[in-house]
């Protein structure tokens, strides 16, 4: 194929052997080469694609206008084009600035990585640290006012001599039943559960404006003691 692929690709499983398509949406960061792609997660009726990532800008060839995107966008699944949703994360201070997991439930897209806002061009958003929601049936105005405070997990710096070296953030989420689970760099909010944890949603009420209920689930003894190695080890886990 006479194509050029930055960061995102499509393959036709069709056959016995898988071949690339031309579908090529170009997902960078200040250039073409710079940028990539975390967590991706489809719509219900497959004609959208949402990313997440380290990335400012969408567009799916040359000849189209560059779309302004911050580390989360939809895609079309036919055109590679960004569609009208709009919903970036930021961070306000600090280091690292990234979405890794991308989760779908109903109209609702639950976001993990290291941030510490979940916000729209037009409003300035909601603080919310490392996972976030937003609804995927509002093109803009769209982030959920819910912060379950979960935060990254701290490690010795040599260059300070303290514990402020932050780590990397929620990795990978899942849903099972009304449990939201969450794995990675991560301590959830007032539990001693690290680097895998789960949120109940059942109490959760995700209604337009905002959220209310919900918690990590410390108090129904599920805290799996998953350690790394040493504090340099990177967390990987898959749900």
């Amino acid at each position: 194929l006479n194509t050029d692929y930055f960061n995102m690709a499509a393959f036709d499983g069709s056959t016995d052997i898988p071949t690339l398509t031309a579908w090529a949406p170009r997902v960078s960061g200040e250039t073409s080469f710079d940028g990539k792609v975390n967590a991706i997660a489809t719509s219900a009726d497959g004609n959208t694609v949402y990313v997440g990532g380290a990335f400012i800008y969408i567009r799916p060839n040359t000849t189209v206008a560059t779309v302004y995107r911050e580390n989360l966008g939809a895609i079309d699944a036919t055109t590679g084009a960004a569609t009208n949703w709009e919903a970036h994360v930021y961070r306000a201070v600090g280091e690292g600035l990234y979405v890794n997991a991308l989760v779908l439930s109903g109209n609702v897209l639950y976001v993990g990585g290291s941030f510490s806002t979940l916000a729209t061009r037009s409003n300035s958003g909601y603080s919310v640290s490392n996972l976030g929601a937003v609804y995927t049936n509002l093109n803009n105005n769209n982030a959920v006012d819910w912060n379950p405070g979960l935060q990254r997990n701290l490690y010795w710096n040599p260059s300070t001599s303290l514990f402020n070296q932050q780590g990397e953030g929620a990795k990978t989420l899942a849903i099972v039943g009304n449990d939201l689970f969450v794995g990675g760099d991560v301590v959830a909010s007032n539990t001693t559960t690290s680097w895998l944890a789960s949120y109940a949603l059942s109490s959760v009420s995700v209604a337009w404006g905002g959220s209310s209920g919900g918690s990590w689930d410390e108090e129904a003894n599920w805290s799996p003691q998953v350690m790394p190695t040493s504090s340099t080890d990177a967390i990987e886990i898959a749900l």
